[in-house]
Parts: structure tokens; sequence; C-alpha cells
């Protein structure tokens, strides 16, 4: 049985690897439109690891949302922590939850009704 080698395509965003597809996959206004970049050979014993995003060993992402790999030098190469530590520092601080915002709101609308009460 004879393997078929594909070109595996990550797509880049802000240097970070965040999809990986195989070159039939990819119509040519895809790669056009967007930085796709060639990362390498895949056998086709390795397609489902590609379509599921661990071809380069890892997850493209970890428990937080970051992305484990970067496009540098013109090839993939994993983020050191201190990398990914910096994006996390660099996230907007989260929403109040809706519990959080209710009990914030109840308590306004109580301040303000001891208020007009005071007033009355």
């Amino acid at each position: 049985m004879s393997e078929l080698n594909v070109s595996v395509y990550g797509k880049i965003e802000n240097e970070k690897i965040v999809f990986l597809a195989l070159e039939h996959e990819l119509p040519g206004t895809e790669k056009q439109a967007h930085d796709w970049r060639i990362l390498g050979q895949a056998e086709e014993e390795k397609y489902q690891e590609v379509l599921s995003g661990t071809w380069l060993g890892k997850p493209l992402f970890d428990e937080n949302g970051v992305a484990n790999y970067k496009f540098s030098d013109g090839s993939a190469a994993e983020r050191t922590e201190k990398e990914k530590q910096e994006e996390i520092a660099a996230r907007p601080s989260p929403l109040p939850s809706l519990e959080e915002q209710v009990k914030a709101n109840s308590a306004a609308i109580l301040a303000l009704a001891k208020g007009v009460a005071k007033n009355v």
C-alpha cells in the first residue's frame, strides 16, 4: 500500500497557528483571503491528527484557550509558557457574572428607594 502525502496548512493569526487543514480541503480563494502557510507533509495515516488539530503534537489550544503553537522563521514552533502567560495577562478583565450584575442592580435600586423615602 503506498502512502499518499498531502501538504498540511496552518492558518496564522497574530503569528499563532489557529487551525490546521489538508491541502485538498482549502480552495485557492481561502488560501488567498487568509494567511495559510504550509507547515509540512502528512501521510494518510496522520490525516485524522491534522483534522483534530493534534498533528503538531498537542492540541492547537490549551485549557485556557491560548494557542500552543506559533509560526516563526517559516515553521511551526511551540510557544513558551512565558509567551502564553503574557497573553493571558494582557486579556481584559472578565465582565461581572449575571448573578453579580443582579446583586449590584438590586443594591442600587434599594439605595435609590431608601433615598426617595427619606425625601418624602
